[in-house]
């Protein structure tokens, strides 16, 4: 090596930034070098996301979810969770579990569902978390909203 074995952009007498022992003597983290596998069944540890829901803007619901819904700046997914599955239910609270349907997954809080109703309706939603492995974890506790119809004009 023509630096001297220091690396790039190294001071004379100081050893490269990147090695471990200077790493470590700066105080800063040194990362593992064996990877640590995760289980199929850690999805199943993580809370399941909260859904806030806004509706003031006319014939959309705009679906905010994860661990702190009205607050997006500090919103952001759990370790290990690549999304979000959103399921809706039209008429309010289903009475039945089969009664909900997949609106979407999503990747990114918030999720915006448009609808078109002549008439005030009901919706329901509720989220559950899908992790790395395309497992989903628990469902979150359901939020409801009553749309209102928009005026024409």
């Amino acid at each position: 090596m023509v630096d001297g074995g220091r690396g790039v952009g190294a001071a004379p007498g100081k050893p490269h930034w990147k090695s471990v022992s200077a790493r470590a003597e700066a105080g800063l983290t040194i990362r593992d070098t064996a990877r640590t596998k995760s289980s199929d069944d850690d999805i199943l540890t993580i809370t399941p996301p909260m859904v806030h829901l806004d509706f003031s803007v006319g014939q959309q619901i705009t679906i905010h979810w994860g661990p702190n819904p009205q607050d997006e700046r500090r919103n952001g997914r759990p370790q290990g969770v690549v999304g979000c599955e959103i399921q809706v239910h039209r008429g309010g609270l289903p009475e039945h579990e089969a009664e909900w349907q997949i609106l979407d997954t999503d990747t990114n809080s918030p999720y915006v569902d448009m609808v078109h109703e002549d008439t005030p309706t009901t919706y329901a939603y509720r989220a559950r978390y899908l992790g790395k492995r395309q497992k989903h974890g628990a469902h979150g506790d359901p939020a409801v909203c009553t749309v209102s119809v928009r005026l024409r004009q």
